[in-house]
């Protein structure tokens, strides 16, 4: 029976559906979507079109509904594409490193492109996809030819006229980089390509043309009001490794134990995530700190199917290059997703290029940077963490507080012991009556004063937003003077769900029980928090850091809202 050129075309379609690869995981089913949908042409849908998935509902339409706004981004429309930076192949390389696609595993990170139907193209025609020339080095574009891909080379490849006059034919597109600014910075890329499909007459000139602009998507940090997933500590310490896996187990968070001399286990990644309309993965972003055998675990062990990692910035030793000095302000008034904050002040500051780097995912940027050079490790997580609330915000900030400390100090009796059983076992009179320590503790409740302004300013954020924890500091000269946290640091802990794990305190306990610990309890417990305390005063505290330094959690990314809509 003879079929008109209607039907053979709605046929070809739904064979694609049927065979074509499937496109990443949806979070939260296990069906794949589909690659290509039939319908209307009720957009810009011209005689010569290229088409991605605009309007960001997981396929690439055959009519006309993904041609709005193709060069343009804002939270209604505009296409993305994936950093291919996970190992599909299981060959500890990325994916975006080699020219193939990496079997069934890599299919869904390539962001789908379709060159449309030209019914009437003349003999001998063919087609190109040219990539801008600031792009050229930053994506790769494959050919679907069933059952394989093949590369796409930009301006080289064709399309024949025999597949430009059938239609719909498919390719793919990955980024081999994340976007390096966000001011248009001389050498560093935009993470925005724009392709030009160029129809040829059989003679080599150009009878049509169409352009599309394809987004990055960004890496995007985790913040603490994410589900736990799972907990990472180092194996340094034994005492510190039994606490948090009897912890972990009781909590029921799988618990990951590295076996590493380094038990910086914060500082050295920081994990974050990437999402498409189709789905996601985790991505971990590993610190340049070079010290030893620890920088390479990330590389070693995470790196993975749907796991991807990269690294930024130049190994060195500088302290606020370590991630315990990274962190993301949970959601809040024009961030969604939250906004990265980083220490730093004076000469002291994160590497230049990593903060351009986290500026340039624009969704949490520009990067937020408070003063903590007047701490001589400098990192962020040592006077603040974000924790789950029962507010209209879903958070508040654990803030270390020197009047706190001292208010507590002097509701006891002079002689009540103060960091018993530590090497700094002293009394309260003994804080109390020293002018010295008085004077700079003074000094740093200012500066908290000072920080505290700022978050307020930046964030929108009253008094009643800062839950005010115990601690002390006391001087440290690296060369010049800083301060270190002379309390057990309260506010470096760690955040899982409604449970957070604090240092033990060794306050003042005059009639058994420590102050510090029943004012930290009572404080978080008011917000729904149960507070676990873990004794690392020996292990960490007396290394300058606590037991958020001391470890490091992989989240599930919140559902909603998902990065494009907010337009950034």
């Amino acid at each position: 029976m003879n079929k008109s050129p209607v039907v053979l075309f709605l046929l070809f379609c739904a064979l694609a559906l049927l065979v074509l690869p499937g496109c990443k995981k949806s979070r939260g089913t296990d069906t794949f979507l589909s690659v290509i949908r039939g319908g209307q042409a009720d957009g810009k849908d011209g005689k010569y079109n290229l088409s991605a998935d605009t309007n960001r509902d997981g396929v690439v339409d055959t009519g006309g509904t993904d041609d709005y706004g193709e060069n343009q981004w804002n939270a209604a429309s505009g296409s993305a594409m994936l950093y291919n930076n996970d190992d599909d192949d299981s060959d500890s390389a990325r994916d975006h490193a080699n020219t193939s696609v990496d079997g069934a595993g890599d299919e869904p990170d390539l962001a789908r492109l379709l060159v449309k139907q030209i019914a009437d193209i003349g003999a001998g025609s063919y087609g190109t996809i040219e990539v801008d020339a600031d792009s050229a080095g930053y994506v790769r574009m494959f050919k679907y030819n069933a059952p394989n891909w093949s590369v796409f080379t930009s301006g080289v490849s064709t399309i024949s006229d025999a597949e430009l006059a059938a239609g719909n034919v498919l390719l793919g597109i990955e980024a081999r980089h994340y976007a390096e600014t966000a001011t248009g910075a001389a050498g560093l890329w935009t993470g925005r390509a724009t392709l030009t499909l160029k129809v040829h007459n059989s003679g080599g000139s150009v009878v049509g043309t169409d352009k599309l602009t394809v987004r990055t998507a960004p890496f995007l940090l985790q913040t603490n009001i994410d589900s736990p997933q799972r907990l990472y500590i180092c194996s340094t310490h034994a005492s510190f490794v039994s606490d948090m896996t009897t912890l972990a187990s009781s909590l029921g968070i799988p618990l990951t134990v590295i076996s590493e001399a380094d038990q910086w286990t914060q500082d050295q990644f920081e994990f974050g995530f990437v999402d498409m309309p189709v789905g996601g993965n985790p991505v971990v972003l590993n610190s340049p700190r070079n010290r030893g055998s620890f920088h390479d675990y990330a590389w070693l062990y995470l790196l993975d199917p749907d796991f991807g990692c990269l690294e930024y910035g130049v190994e060195n030793m500088n302290s606020l290059n370590s991630f315990g000095n990274l962190e993301c302000i949970p959601p809040h008034g024009s961030y969604p997703l939250g906004r990265v904050i980083v220490g730093g002040g004076g000469t002291r500051h994160m590497e230049a290029s990593i903060r351009e780097f986290l500026s340039a995912q624009s969704v949490q940027g520009p990067v937020l940077e408070i003063d903590t050079s007047w701490l001589a490790v400098g990192h962020v997580d040592e006077i603040m963490s974000f924790v789950p609330a029962p507010n209209a915000r879903g958070w508040v900030i654990a803030y270390a507080d020197v009047d706190t400390a001292i208010g507590i100090l002097q509701s006891v009796p002079g002689g009540t012991a103060v960091f018993s059983g530590t090497g700094d076992a002293t009394t309260a009179a003994g804080i109390l009556n020293d002018s010295s320590l008085r004077d700079f503790n003074d000094e740093k409740q200012a500066q908290l004063g000072t920080i505290k302004n700022q978050l307020k300013a930046a964030i929108g954020l009253a008094e009643t937003d800062f839950v005010k924890l115990p601690v002390l500091f006391r001087q440290y000269f690296v060369p010049e003077e800083r301060a270190v946290a002379y309390t057990a640091d309260a506010p470096n802990c760690i955040v899982l769900g409604s449970h957070v794990v604090v240092a033990k305190q060794y306050g003042p306990a005059p009639s058994g029980t420590d102050l510090f610990e029943q004012d930290i309890t009572g404080k978080l417990g008011a917000l729904g928090l149960t507070v676990h305390y873990v004794d690392d005063w020996a292990t960490y505290h007396d290394a300058l850091g606590e037991v958020h330094c001391g470890s490091n959690v992989l989240r599930t990314p919140p559902a909603t809202p998902r990065w494009w809509e907010s337009g950034r």
